[in-house]
């Protein structure tokens, strides 16, 4: 079985660190559940790139954009996209936000 190498865009990361300090700021606990909850996804990702959800509105764009809500935290979803050699985290977005602006992602 062949495994991707997964890359995060500098505003993915910034995503992540947001997203634990505002939950760790009311539960540190589930803060780190968070995080652990990321690293499962990402490596199911190196493994099977194409698990997550075609996102609708990447349909007209040169790069198909996939989505995967995160274990325990089902509004919390990870953005990306798969090339020929790597998969690329976009995003890491409350699904209570405005996924349609995409030109905002990078």
């Amino acid at each position: 079985m062949i495994k991707f190498p997964v890359l995060f865009s500098p505003i993915s990361e910034r995503d992540i660190e947001d997203h634990y300090v505002w939950i760790a700021s009311e539960n540190k606990k589930s803060a780190d559940k968070l995080l652990t909850s990321i690293q499962n996804i990402i490596g199911k990702l190196s493994s099977m790139p194409e698990i997550g959800t075609l996102f609708p509105i990447s349909q007209n764009l040169s790069q198909k954009i996939r989505y995967l809500p995160i274990s325990g935290f089902k509004h919390h979803l990870i953005f990306y996209a798969v090339t020929k050699d790597h998969i690329r985290v976009l995003r890491l977005l409350h699904s209570s936000r405005d996924l349609n602006d995409i030109t905002k992602w990078e």
